[in-house]
C-alpha cells in the first residue's frame, strides 16, 4: 500500500513510507490504520533505528481521522499536562501546535524533557501548510551528543539542569497555571508537583513558581543509547533576541523572573558561549522538510528533538502525545 525510502538518502531521518498513487482516498485511513495494528512491531524498529517516520499521501483528512492514526500506533494518548507553550485543544487529545507568531523560530527540543514525565512518542499532521518557512526541522539527539565537546557534556551531565518556571494566576507575561495544568484546582496541581518531586511556592497574586532539577543525557529506555535530552537552551534568556533582553533589563525585571529559566542544577549559570554552540550543532544538524496536506509525522521523543521555522501564510499543524 506504501512505498517506504528515505525522504533525504544522505540523511538518516526521516523514513517516507508514502501511500500509492493508485490508493482509494476513502480506504486510505482505515488500511493505513490496519497495516499499523497488525505492524507494530515493524513501525517501532523503524522508529528505534531512525527516529521519525513520515506518511505522506494518505487521506487524513480530519482531527479524528489524524487522533485514530495515531491511536492505532500507540492507544493511550496524553494531556499536554507541564507544557511550556501556547496551544489550543481541538478534539479529544488533539492539539494544535505551539502558536506563537510566525516571526518567531523555535529551537529543537524534546517535548517536555523538563518535566518528571514526558511523552515516548510525539505525532504530527499538517492540516494547512504553509506558504512559505514554517517547517519542523528534526533532530538525532544521539549524533548531538556524539559532536558535542565532551567537555562540556561532562559538565551537564554532572551538574544537570535546574529549570525555573514562573507561572501567574491569570494575568501576566507567559502562561497561567490553569492553562499549563489544564485545571484550577490548586490540590491537584500541588499532588502533580509532589509526585514529581518539584519544588514549587504560590505567591500573593494567585501565581505559581517552581523549580526542578533534570538529567542533561538520559538512556533511552529500549535502545540503552545515550541521547541529549534537555532543553536548557531553549529555557535560557540568551535564547531572546539583543532587542528584548535590552527592554527586559530596562524595566528592572530579573532574568530569574522571566517565565522560564535555567541554570546547572547547583545554581551556577549556564555559559552563553556554550550555549550558543550547542544551538550552532543543532542548526547544522537538523533536517527540514517542507509541510505538505495531510503529512504525519511520527517522533520517538527520546531519540529526536523538533523544533519550528518561522513562516509566512496560514499553518495549521496538529500535534499529539503518547
Amino acid at each position: 500500500m506504501f512505498r517506504s525510502r528515505l525522504l533525504y538518502p544522505e540523511k538518516s531521518l526521516p523514513l517516507l513510507l508514502e501511500a500509492e498513487e493508485n490508493s482509494h482516498a476513502g480506504e486510505s485511513v482505515s488500511s493505513l490504520i490496519e497495516w499499523i495494528s497488525s505492524n507494530r512491531e515493524l513501525l517501532e524498529s523503524w522508529l528505534i533505528k531512525h527516529g521519525a517516520v513520515l506518511f505522506r499521501n494518505f487521506a487524513i483528512d480530519t482531527p479524528e481521522e489524524f487522533e485514530a492514526v495515531v491511536r492505532a500506533v500507540q492507544p493511550a494518548l496524553l494531556n499536554y499536562i507541564e507544557g511550556d507553550s501556547p496551544r489550543t485543544k481541538i478534539t479529544g487529545k488533539v492539539y494544535t501546535s505551539t502558536e506563537y507568531p510566525e516571526t518567531y523560530q523555535l529551537s529543537c527540543h524534546n517535548e517536555l524533557s523538563y518535566a518528571h514525565k514526558w511523552p515516548s512518542k510525539i505525532f504530527f499532521y499538517c492540516a494547512v501548510p504553509p506558504a512559505q518557512g514554517g517547517e519542523t526541522p528534526i533532530v538525532d539527539c544521539r549524533e548531538v551528543l556524539k559532536d558535542l565537546d565532551p567537555q562540556l557534556c561532562d559538565r551537564f551531565i554532572s551538574r544537570k539542569v535546574r529549570y525555573v518556571n514562573n507561572l501567574h494566576g491569570g494575568e501576566g507575561l507567559g502562561r497561567s497555571w490553569q492553562d499549563t495544568f489544564e485545571t484550577d484546582d490548586k490540590a491537584r496541581v500541588e499532588d502533580y508537583l509532589v509526585a514529581g518531586g518539584v519544588d514549587f511556592n504560590w505567591d500573593d497574586r494567585n501565581g505559581l513558581h517552581t523549580t526542578q532539577i533534570r538529567e542533561a543525557v538520559i538512556t533511552h529506555p529500549v535502545t540503552g543509547e545515550r541521547v541529549w535530552f534537555n532543553q536548557a537552551e531553549q529555557w535560557h534568556p540568551s535564547i531572546l533576541d539583543p532587542k528584548n533582553r535590552r527592554a527586559i533589563k530596562a524595566l528592572g525585571m530579573k532574568e530569574e523572573d522571566l517565565p522560564h529559566y535555567t541554570s546547572f542544577g547547583d545554581g551556577g549559570p549556564l555559559d552563553e558561549q556554550e550555549l550558543n554552540k550547542i544551538r550552532a550543532l543543532v542548526r547544522q544538524r537538523a533536517v527540514s522538510f517542507p509541510w505538505q496536506q495531510r503529512d504525519l509525522l511520527v517522533l520517538d521523543n527520546v531519540l529526536v528533538a523538533h523544533g519550528r521555522n518561522s513562516f509566512k501564510g496560514p499553518r495549521k499543524i496538529l500535534v499529539a502525545m503518547a
